[in-house]
C-alpha cells in the first residue's frame, strides 16, 4: 500500500492542483462500489476473450483525471499487445499471477481505444506483439507502473488475474464517470 501512495505522489496526484482547479472534496471509491461492478460485469467487446475492463469511475483530480478500473483476464495475451498514448496505468494486482512484458516496440500497431469505442483507455494501439520487451513474473499485491505510450500484455498467466487499474491521464482525453 506504501508503493501505491508513493507512486500516486511521484505522478503529482499528491500535490494540491491551482487552488481554481481543486476539486471540491475527495473521492472515495468504496469497496461495494467495486463488488457491485464486477458482479454485474460483462466481457469487453474488442478485447482478448474473456477479459473483463470495467471502469468504475473516473474523476478530475485538478491536474490530471484519475480513472480506476477492474480488470479480470482468464487468458493470456499471446498474439496481442497494447498501449496508451497519454495514459499512464498503475496495476495492483489483487488476484492470480502471469507474466507481464513491457517495453520494447509494438508490432504492426493499429488505433485502438478512442478510435473504436472504448474512451475510457484514451487513444490506443494495439499489435500483434512486441519486439524488445522485457518480462517479469508478477502477482498479488505487485503494483505496476506503465507509462503512458509504452507496450504492455500478459504473455502467460497462472489462472485468472485481476487487479485494480489506477490510469492518470493528465491530458483529460478520458470521459469522467
Amino acid at each position: 500500500m506504501l508503493n501505491l501512495v508513493f507512486v500516486l505522489f511521484f505522478f503529482g496526484l499528491g500535490r494540491p492542483a491551482k487552488a481554481a482547479a481543486m476539486p471540491a472534496s475527495a473521492v472515495v471509491v468504496t469497496s461495494n462500489d467495486m463488488k457491485n461492478a464486477m458482479k454485474n460485469a460483462k466481457p469487453t467487446p474488442g478485447a482478448i476473450p474473456g477479459t473483463i475492463d470495467l471502469t468504475v469511475r473516473s474523476v478530475d483530480a485538478g491536474n490530471s483525471n484519475v480513472g480506476v478500473a477492474l480488470v479480470h483476464r482468464l487468458t493470456p495475451e499471446t498474439h496481442d499487445a497494447i498501449l496508451h498514448e497519454k495514459v499512464t496505468e498503475i496495476y495492483y494486482i489483487t488476484e492470480g499471477s502471469g507474466m507481464l512484458e513491457t517495453g520494447g516496440t509494438l508490432t504492426d500497431p493499429k488505433p485502438f481505444g478512442t478510435a473504436t469505442g472504448l474512451p475510457e483507455i484514451g487513444p490506443s494501439e494495439r499489435g500483434t506483439g512486441i519486439q524488445g520487451g522485457s518480462s517479469r513474473h508478477v502477482g498479488v499485491g505487485d503494483v505496476v507502473v506503465i507509462p503512458a505510450g509504452m507496450p504492455h500484455r500478459f504473455t502467460s498467466i497462472d489462472g485468472p488475474v485481476s487487479y485494480i487499474d489506477y490510469r492518470v491521464d493528465p491530458g483529460k482525453v478520458t470521459p469522467l464517470k
